[in-house]
């Protein structure tokens, strides 16, 4: 019987827990994905200026429902740099390191970015405008791998979750 009394007081805690959490917690933060990386493969040459959405931005929480929020985005070359300097130092470097290993950061002249976007109401996602400009990436050495680190600077009203703030995006050149 006490065992019994036990697991109704316990459950009824837990579910009064959880109607708090929804409460307090129900959207906790903004974050880029776990897997922190991302690749453009590009064969040859793109035919003209591309636009490409593959970075998401993911707002976290157990509400059913969420107010649009603003998300300031940024370059951030610092982080970028430290993860391949440390990737070029290390003599045996992880697996995660090789991904960064001899990659040059990719010239601001070669993509447009849109430094704000929307998470619209009631959705848990939105993608990183990013325009690809045609006639710089055909400047580039294709035998490279290059890369750009964005960053949350901002997000109306939530907080940022430091541990996944950083995403990389790594553009490769494939010949046809």
């Amino acid at each position: 019987m006490k065992k019994l009394i036990f697991i109704i007081i316990s459950t009824a805690l837990l579910i009064g827990c959880d109607v708090e959490v929804e409460q307090n917690y129900g959207v906790s933060s903004v974050v880029f994905p776990e897997s922190r990386q991302d690749v453009i493969t590009i064969k040859g040459t793109i035919s003209k200026d591309s636009l490409i959405k593959s970075i998401a931005v993911y707002r976290t929480g157990v509400r059913p429902t969420y107010p649009a929020i603003k998300v300031e985005i940024s370059v951030d070359s610092d982080s970028l740099m430290n993860v391949v300097n440390q990737a070029d130092t290390t003599l045996t470097p992880t697996t995660e390191q090789l991904w960064f290993m001899s990659v040059l950061e990719l010239p601001s002249s070669c993509y447009q970015l849109q430094k704000s976007i929307v998470i619209p109401k009631d959705e848990r996602v939105a993608y990183l405008p990013i325009t690809l400009i045609k006639s710089e990436l055909d400047k580039l050495d294709k035998s490279k791998v290059w890369m750009i680190a964005f960053k949350i600077d901002s997000a109306q009203d939530m907080v940022i979750n430091e541990s996944n703030n950083i995403e990389f995006l790594k553009i490769v050149f494939t010949s046809n």
